[in-house]
């Protein structure tokens, strides 16, 4: 319950995200969707569960794969989850959706870094609370994530 409260806590607070202007006087600036998308300073805490917490997700714009750390509030040790990644772009349409299986070794009342493949197999989009990347033709994504399955060593 606390973790809840502290959860919704921090996702109402937000920093309006603000570009430089760099570009040369006689140049008009196109608006870009990013521009008015307000975002929760936090350390992108994604998915609470009664059993584990993900948190600090990160996939730079060059990166094939994903990163984030899972806890795990079990007296048990955790082999394996499954979860389900929803992607989706900064104004909330889906662009993706999985179902990972996720082999980790997580001990009891401890955290873990989990690696997994892209869905971004193009290299074409950056987390929206990770590195912010100036390239042009890239976006920002958000992503939900649930835990479905826990596995226990028995």
């Amino acid at each position: 319950m606390i973790r809840l409260l502290l959860f919704m806590l921090l996702t109402c607070v937000s920093v309006a995200a603000s570009a430089d202007d760099t570009t040369r006087p006689q140049l008009k600036r196109r608006a870009r969707a990013s521009d008015s998308v307000t975002l929760p300073a936090v350390d992108s805490i994604i998915a609470l569960g009664g059993e584990i917490a993900v948190s600090g997700f990160d996939k730079p714009l060059d990166s094939r794969r994903e990163t984030f750390h899972v806890t795990s509030s079990m007296p048990d040790t955790i082999t394996a989850i499954t979860l389900r990644l929803v992607y989706s772009d900064v104004a909330g349409r889906r662009l993706h959706e999985v179902v990972r299986k996720v082999d980790c070794i997580i001990p009891p009342y401890d955290t873990r870094m989990v690696s997994i493949p892209s869905f971004d197999r193009q290299c074409r989009y950056f987390y929206a609370r990770g590195k912010q990347s100036r390239a042009s033709g890239v976006a920002p994504f958000e992503v939900t994530i649930h835990p479905l399955t826990i596995y226990l060593k028995l």
